[in-house]
């Protein structure tokens, strides 16, 4: 298991990344809108089982990161960004039932 981060731009834009695992690096290619929680499986590169030369999956959670520290050009930028994107700030309408159930499938 494995948490790896991802600025703003490369989760609303996508990109490819380096994932480290126990071989070395691998590159993977995070989805346009790709949400922070998201999960990856990289196939056979996780740890080795016991007394068998086969490797589990290595799962890749992605973390979208928010900037804490702006200089002018960015700052400008988020608030145009800020400006023009759809604002939905509406509660999810999921009941204690359904947050259980979305969270015991993960």
């Amino acid at each position: 298991y494995c948490d790896v981060p991802v600025n703003v731009a490369q989760a609303a834009l996508g990109d490819e990344i380096e994932v480290p695992t126990l071989e070395g690096g691998e590159k993977v290619k995070i989805r346009p809108g790709m949400q922070s929680g998201s999960r990856l499986r990289l196939r056979g590169k996780g740890v080795p089982f016991v007394n068998s030369g086969r490797r589990g999956d290595l799962i890749v959670q992605v973390v979208v990161t928010t900037p804490t520290k702006l200089n002018q050009e960015q700052r400008r930028l988020f608030e145009k960004l800020r400006d023009i994107l759809p604002i939905d700030n509406q509660p999810s309408e999921k009941g204690i039932f359904d947050k259980v159930k979305d969270y015991l499938t993960q």
